[in-house]
């Protein structure tokens, strides 16, 4: 799954591709400005570099919301986890921004 980001008329993320619990990204146009992908992710999450730490209940939300199992959902939270991409406070996953053309 992939959050799509779109700079104009208003910056905004879109979470896309629900269903694949192997990926996780923020797929945005090359020509984005930070304040621009900031404001787009701000709902989700928060811009830090290269990656986005990804409220996790928010996006738990969104993914049960279109129709992915919750508990699948969890899975791939606990292998995030295993991993390191998921904050101290257990609140945020991490993942990577994926900027087209560049």
């Amino acid at each position: 799954m992939h959050l799509n980001v779109t700079p104009s008329p208003q910056p905004t993320a879109t979470l896309v591709d629900a269903a694949n619990l192997k990926a996780l990204s923020v797929a945005a146009p090359a020509e984005i400005t930070d304040d621009a992908l900031m404001a787009a992710v701000a709902p989700w999450g928060r811009l830090d570099g290269d990656h986005v730490w990804l409220r996790i209940a928010r996006l738990r939300e969104a993914v049960v919301a279109a129709g992915t199992d919750g508990a699948a959902f969890d899975g791939m939270i606990d292998y995030a986890r295993g991993a390191g991409w998921v904050d101290d406070a257990n609140e945020h996953v991490r993942a990577h921004v994926e900027r087209a053309g560049s």
